[in-house]
């Protein structure tokens, strides 16, 4: 095949496939998808003949979204972590890859600033609400073969509302902005034992079924051999965060396991 095309931030589309020996055909879920396209982690693979489902929370940038990937199924809701919330509270910021269900308006100000771009309070929607579960539920999937989790510090809220010893999940991709996230995703999953902690790309963390860490993908895992796609923000060139190369560190936990296998 041509060179793989990365829409992620990091290539983290990229790396996912090789752990996941370049299937040609599988399930991606992103939550948080923005408008499809920019950064996006489930484009490419969808582009490369995966089922994808979206879900993004603004309503605005939902329209893009559908423009986007008319292939997909596409889910203007946010995910919870409780089947008894039907509704939640969303901050809707104009650069949009910022907005979710919490925010610190320092933060936004700090990243606003760095960007050049004239800060503007958050607007306060109400916006329907479902968790992974219920999601999954709805449209009769049994398997995931990668989930990206990007909101904007409520990870760990969706996180509850997925149910790993009934889902099958092969590799999820979630942001943790900061180690105090990184730190409660983590202990999140040490009672999985079917899973391994990868390693993080940047601020993302990689968990993967063990049973798909095979020798040569790890052995052979690359991070150069892959075409950027172009970066457009729907609001035009001022508001677009461009890709960049990954950093992909490997785990201790990842590393110890292979050692026997003679890898590191």
């Amino acid at each position: 095949m041509e060179k793989f095309i990365s829409y992620s931030q990091h290539a983290d589309d990229y790396i996912s496939w090789q752990f996941l020996n370049k299937k040609s055909e599988g399930i991606v879920v992103e939550v948080g998808a923005f408008d499809g396209q920019h950064l996006s982690n489930s484009k490419s693979l969808e582009d490369l003949g995966w089922k994808a489902i979206n879900v993004e929370p603004n309503p605005v940038i939902f329209e893009y979204l559908k423009r986007n990937r008319p292939e997909s199924i596409n889910l203007n809701m946010a995910v919870v972590g409780d089947d008894a919330i039907k509704e939640i509270d969303f901050y809707a910021e104009e650069l949009g890859v910022l907005s979710g269900c919490i925010v610190d308006e320092d933060d936004l100000k700090k990243r606003y600033k760095n960007r050049g771009i004239e800060y503007q309070e958050p607007q306060k929607i109400k916006v329907p609400a479902k968790t992974l579960n219920q999601i999954l539920e709805d449209h009769e999937i049994e398997e995931v073969d990668v989930m990206s989790i990007d909101v904007e510090g409520f990870e760990l809220e969706v996180l509850k509302g997925l149910d790993l010893n009934k889902a099958k999940i092969n590799l999820l991709i979630i942001e943790a902005n900061n180690e105090i996230i990184k730190k409660q995703i983590i202990d999140f999953f040490q009672p999985f034992k079917e899973f391994t902690y990868a390693g993080n790309n940047y601020q993302n963390l990689f968990f993967i079924q063990t049973k798909y860490l095979y020798r040569k993908n790890i052995k052979n895992l690359d991070f150069t051999n892959y075409i950027r796609a172009k970066q457009i923000h729907p609001n035009g060139p001022d508001y677009t965060l461009n890709s960049m190369q990954p950093n992909f560190c490997m785990s201790k936990q990842l590393i110890k396991s292979q050692k026997f296998l003679g890898l590191f």
